[in-house]
């Protein structure tokens, strides 16, 4: 009987442990390092979780993000997820455009001071997953194809950029760099992309931009 107590203890003892470790690659899949060394920010959490939600039932916030952009199809419902990617205290929202290629892709929309999206940029996968923070604003890495291929977006001059993209043979496990413009969509933006609401046509210059400076 003490014996049994004993394993019981140790078992338990080992799952608090667990509990504690730092999140690393989460439900990613490890992929082999890449050819020239390069280091990616490590991967902070969980993939993002996305809600589809019908107009009607929208929060005010998101209906304000998903009015910044105007889409041809007029979606009856709206995929999105939320993150304070700047730790403002205002979460971004993520907007589910539709599929180019074979990954979909997000607008990123960025509340300022008086509750205003501003379109900060696209990215393509099929799983995001936050990591490390770069200059205050979290980097995201997104996988796709069948965990064949990753890119990281960062933040930078007002706008998310895509700055690194592999691909990973699933026979050989090679890690081939990828050139941006072979990536999903060039820089993950959609064919028809979401067009602003602003009445000159323009894009609105981002509010995160001025917040950066």
């Amino acid at each position: 009987m003490k014996l049994t107590n004993t394993l019981f203890a140790g078992t338990l003892l080992l799952a608090l442990w667990s509990c504690g470790d730092s999140v690393s690659d989460s439900d990613a899949v490890d992929w082999p390092p890449a050819p020239d060394g390069y280091k990616w920010p490590d991967i902070k959490d969980a993939a993002m979780e996305f809600k589809t939600v019908a107009n009607a039932d929208l929060e005010s916030d998101v209906k304000k993000a998903v009015a910044t952009l105007k889409s041809r199809y007029s979606p009856d419902d709206v995929t999105f997820a939320r993150s304070d990617l700047n730790a403002d205290g205002r979460d971004e929202i993520l907007i589910k455009a539709h599929h180019y290629g074979f990954a979909p892709s997000f607008a990123i929309l960025s509340p300022d001071d008086s509750g205003r999206f501003s379109d900060i940029g696209w990215i393509s996968g099929e799983q995001i997953f936050p990591c490390e923070r770069i200059d205050g604003w979290q980097s995201l890495q997104t996988r796709s194809g069948s965990e064949q291929i990753r890119q990281l977006y960062s933040f930078r001059e007002g706008l998310y950029h895509r700055t690194r993209s592999e691909q990973r043979d699933a026979t050989t496990g090679t890690v081939t760099i990828l050139p941006k413009t072979q990536a999903e969509g060039s820089a993950g933006q959609p064919a028809t992309r979401f067009e602003s609401d602003s009445q000159s046509g323009d894009k609105p210059q981002p509010e995160s931009e001025r917040r950066s400076q």
